[in-house]
């Protein structure tokens, strides 16, 4: 159609960014520039029509662009965060986003626009900038442990950067969005911090205000090793080069200790990889003559506590440690505080599914996952600001692709989920031809019901297991035997036919029998190989009992 070959794009190219409770963010600019694209438009196509517009082609260029993402709708409520355009494939995601909320007819972008002549007073130094991953920071500091690793080196693999440049300040002004010094939005800065290096104040990254600089002016004594920070396992301070297996306290003191060993030694490096996992840096003249390369891992230690610790072994080891016992109030506060600090908050993880979703979706093509919401009333009224969790349903495209290999059935269960807000976990496994499981489907509901179970099967049935003929294994739950017989779910004969798992049959038959023998004989009979040997055990088991076999 034509509406899929052009389309147009408000490029706000001065103003701020502001975020909204309502709306999420939103840009101030009241002028923005109309520009015409289509799904093949390229990042330099996109650039060279909004300097020709403004008409600064070789007077400014474009750094980057700000994209006004949709990220969750809500009763035709769209709610938007901000991501970073800076390639092709940043463009792509737009593209991505503009089929998935194909309600949002217009998008926008603003433009950061800097001068063509760099400064010559020094601000063209590289800055290396850390991205971590969105929730990361619920890691605990001090629970693990960076090593040296003797490993070959791998080529960087591109990962997604959405998750970098989705923080963002309340209200960003222009000034720090065109600051060359940061490219994330809520990368704020000092007063004074901007501006050419003759403004009579130097901003040095932040590695610096952790360094020695007095010791590392400090002339070097014959017959003294110059050490670098780090330390060997003995806990020596002395080292003057780097052990494989050598140990650090964190991920800080791992990097501060190579940016150390780097200015002692003269070497310019770069980063290849690094997130909460490993760090990875080599020579700029890496393989044109020089092998100097790190590489440091994460070891996570044991001693890291589990959510499950009760509060009455705390209560005494408290007691034990310190000479006093607290309230049960108090070490229970302690703990919550402590099971947040190191796997997350509640609440963010909800919050953060929206952005997962999206995230999924675009770094796994393929891949689906339908979120759904229920609204919030506030005295009556509904509160369009905010929403509730309802159900999610999820699948990869691996999965999707494995299960036409598989046989023809799958075996569907749910089991409870024991947390803050509780919840129930549906899953719907397949099995290969050598009887190994497969996983293809989950959803995370509200609970056993029939309505939990029909939006779980019904996108089962869309997405994962489109083939007629198809065996449903299952207990003998009443919400799932009311889905599987809904006439327009797909799941009845001949499209499909059900089954009862003989694992739940034969926990309830021994809840009815008891004894051994009872669930042995039914057993046997259930995993017969011919009608012969069913005949012999179900005979043993009627001679026992009649009512056993009714």
């Amino acid at each position: 159609m034509a509406s899929e070959e052009s389309f147009i794009v408000l490029v706000h190219h001065r103003g701020s960014i502001k975020k909204k409770i309502r709306s999420g963010v939103k840009f101030t600019d009241k002028d923005p520039l109309n520009i015409f694209m289509r799904p093949t438009t390229s990042y330099d196509d996109l650039v060279n029509s909004v300097l020709q517009k403004l008409g600064l082609q070789g007077v400014k260029r474009v750094k980057k662009f700000f994209y006004r993402i949709p990220i969750s709708m809500l009763q035709e409520i769209v709610k938007y965060d901000c991501f970073t355009i800076g390639s092709d494939e940043d463009l792509q995601v737009m593209f991505h986003c503009r089929r998935q909320f194909s309600k949002v007819r217009t998008l926008e972008l603003l433009a950061k626009l800097v001068d063509v002549v760099s400064s010559s007073g020094g601000s063209n130094r590289n800055t290396h900038t850390i991205g971590m991953v969105a929730g990361s920071s619920s890691r605990p500091v001090g629970a693990s442990s960076f090593v040296l690793v003797n490993e070959p080196p791998v080529e960087p693999v591109a990962s997604p950067s959405f998750t970098v440049d989705l923080n963002y300040d309340d209200d960003v002004e222009p000034d720090i969005i065109a600051n060359d010094s940061g490219d994330d939005i809520g990368a704020s800065e000092p007063a004074g911090a901007g501006g050419d290096s003759s403004s009579g104040t130097q901003q040095y990254p932040p590695h610096f205000s952790s360094l020695d600089l007095d010791a590392m002016r400090r002339e070097w004594v014959p017959g003294e090793p110059a050490g670098f920070g780090a330390r060997d396992a003995e806990g020596s301070a002395s080292l003057t080069e780097f052990q494989v297996g050598q140990q650090f306290q964190n991920k800080d003191e791992a990097v501060l200790s190579v940016k150390t060993y780097s200015i002692r030694r003269g070497i310019q490096y770069k980063v290849v990889e690094s997130d909460y996992r490993r760090y990875v840096r080599k020579c700029y003249e890496f393989g044109n003559g020089c092998t100097w390369l790190i590489r440091l891992c994460l070891r996570q230690r044991k001693e890291l506590m589990h959510a499950s610790v009760s509060i009455k072994v705390l209560l005494n080891a408290t007691a034990a440690h310190f000479g006093f016992r607290p309230t049960y109030k108090r070490v229970w506060l302690a703990k919550q505080k402590a099971v947040a600090h190191i796997y997350g908050d509640w609440d963010e993880s909800y919050n953060e599914l929206p952005r997962w979703v999206l995230g999924v979706q675009l770094t796994m093509p393929g891949t689906v996952a339908v979120l759904r919401t229920s609204p919030v009333r506030v005295g009556g009224q509904v509160d369009d600001s905010q929403a509730y969790f309802h159900r999610l349903f999820s699948t990869f495209s691996l999965c999707i692709g494995a299960f036409r290999h598989c046989m023809p059935l799958v075996s569907i269960d749910g089991t409870h989920l024991y947390g803050k807000y509780g919840g129930t976990l549906l899953v719907a496994i397949a099995q290969d031809g050598n009887s190994n499981i497969l996983p293809v489907a989950f959803a995370l509901v509200e609970g056993e019901n029939a309505e939990s179970w029909s939006f779980f099967l019904s996108h089962l049935r869309q997405h994962v297991t489109p083939q007629p003929g198809l065996l449903v294994i299952s207990d003998r739950h009443n919400g799932i035997k009311a889905a599987l017989e809904a006439p327009d779910e797909g799941w009845l004969p001949p499209a499909a036919y059900c089954e009862f798992c003989i694992r739940h049959v034969a926990a309830n038959f021994a809840l009815t029998f008891k004894g051994k023998d009872a669930r042995r004989l039914l057993m046997s009979a259930v995993y017969a190989k011919i009608e012969v040997e069913f005949d012999y055990w179900f005979d043993i088991l009627r001679s026992e009992d009649p009512a056993k076999c009714d």
